[in-house]
C-alpha cells in the first residue's frame, strides 16, 4: 500500500506536517494490526516522500515505544 501526506499545503493551515504524518501512521497501524489477527501477514506500507516527514514521524514513534 502506498500512502502520501494528506492535507498539506494551503489546506493544512496551522497543523504541522509531522502531526498529520504521525496520525496517518497511527491509523494505518491500528487498522492493520486489527485486520492481521485474522490474516497471515501484514501488508507492506510505502510512505511517499514529502520532505522526509514520514520517516521522521516513524522514527519518533518507534523511539517513544522503547
Amino acid at each position: 500500500m502506498r500512502l502520501c501526506l494528506v492535507s498539506g499545503g494551503k489546506f493544512a493551515e496551522r497543523v504541522p506536517k509531522e502531526h498529520v504524518a504521525r496520525q496517518l501512521i497511527l491509523g494505518v497501524l491500528d487498522t492493520q494490526l486489527e485486520e492481521s489477527r485474522s490474516a497471515d501477514a501484514l501488508p507492506e506500507v510505502q510512505f511517499a516522500y514529502d520532505g522526509d516527514v514520514f520517516r521522521q514521524a516513524w522514527d519518533a514513534f518507534v523511539g517513544s515505544q522503547t
